[in-house]
């Protein structure tokens, strides 16, 4: 269903927590950027879409208040959406989805992939709010030791030598 694409689309590509984009106004999505006030901590972010997110909500109807709504026309519950995301993620198992995933995997995900990406904790935690002392300790437990990282490591090295 669109709800529930917009709601992985958001957690995979702004890294906020379920009920923020549950809750989330169409009035907060403008200009191509979604702007949020985290329930938790009450840090604002401003995040341009990415062009897969902007894809989606410029394409939409905006047929209620809210960008994630059930196939009702009403916000999820969380006994609803829970069920409807694990309904969603038994279909995408054969397409690589862990089958313990968790929504609330999605904000880590987002973080990980932007730290792939080679965007520092600052750029990250501009995006998904976190408190850069905490997020070290996300990305120390989620973000494993990896040739690529090595890799872009001695490139840049290499890159700021040659510039003398």
């Amino acid at each position: 269903d669109e709800g529930m694409r917009r709601a992985v689309l958001l957690g995979l590509y702004t890294g906020q927590r379920r009920g923020d984009i549950l809750n989330l106004p169409w009035t907060n999505y403008r200009d191509g950027r979604v702007y949020l006030k985290q329930g938790k901590t009450g840090a604002w972010v401003d995040i341009p879409a990415a062009e897969r997110l902007k894809l989606e909500l410029d394409g939409a109807s905006r047929t209620g208040l809210l960008i994630v709504l059930s196939p009702t026309g009403k916000r999820y519950d969380d006994r609803n959406f829970n069920r409807a995301f694990d309904e969603v993620k038994t279909r995408a198992v054969h397409d690589g989805f862990n089958e313990k995933l968790l929504f609330m995997d999605l904000r880590r995900t987002c973080a990980v992939n932007m730290a792939r990406a080679g965007c520092t904790n600052r750029e990250i935690t501009a995006v998904t709010g976190h408190d850069i002392s905490s997020f070290e300790g996300i990305l120390k437990v989620y973000l494993p030791r990896c040739s690529e990282f090595a890799d872009n490591a001695i490139k840049k090295l290499e890159t700021s030598e040659k510039k003398g």
